[in-house]
């Protein structure tokens, strides 16, 4: 196995064998010790608007030492009358932008009540959160949803 010593000398002389100059920059992992690991049980209400509802958990904490992976979500939806699903989805998000989208099939359905119970493996750094949409076929009116997320949450050194 090449040490950090070995692939600097052989850039050095790779670069004196072409003339220039060489600047190596290397990068390694650090390993992170697990401080703390404990259940995951979070369950949010969704804000519904149209035949859509939409809500997001909150991050697990600023820097990348809290983490949260994420292993199953279900939700429930109602309408109004009745109603036929479109889709549902989780996604990862930074900001304002999706890093990572999975889609949730939904369950059986009542007339106007349909569920999502869904394994789903996402792991949560820092600042990120989950945002999840659950959307229904017009002309049905979304009237409440919840959602619930499981798995870890997880603390490093």
């Amino acid at each position: 196995m090449p040490t950090t010593a070995m692939i600097r000398a052989a850039a050095v002389s790779i670069a004196a064998l072409a003339g220039t100059t060489a600047t190596v920059s290397i990068q390694s992992a650090v390993a992170q010790t697990i401080v703390s690991e404990t259940h995951l049980q979070v369950m949010i209400d969704l804000n519904c608007t149209g035949n859509s509802c939409t809500g997001d958990f909150a991050a697990p904490g600023a820097g990348r030492r809290r983490q949260q992976h994420v292993t199953r979500v279900t939700c429930l939806i109602a309408a109004t009358g009745k109603s036929f699903v479109d889709f549902g989805a989780i996604a990862l998000r930074d900001k304002d932008t999706d890093l990572l989208r999975q889609f949730l099939p939904f369950e059986g359905a009542q007339k106007d009540t349909h569920s999502v119970n869904q394994a789903v493996d996402m792991l949560v750094v820092g600042p990120q959160h989950l945002r999840v949409g659950l959307f229904l076929l017009d002309p049905a009116v979304a009237s409440v949803a919840q959602c619930t997320a499981t798995g870890k949450s997880i603390r490093l050194e």
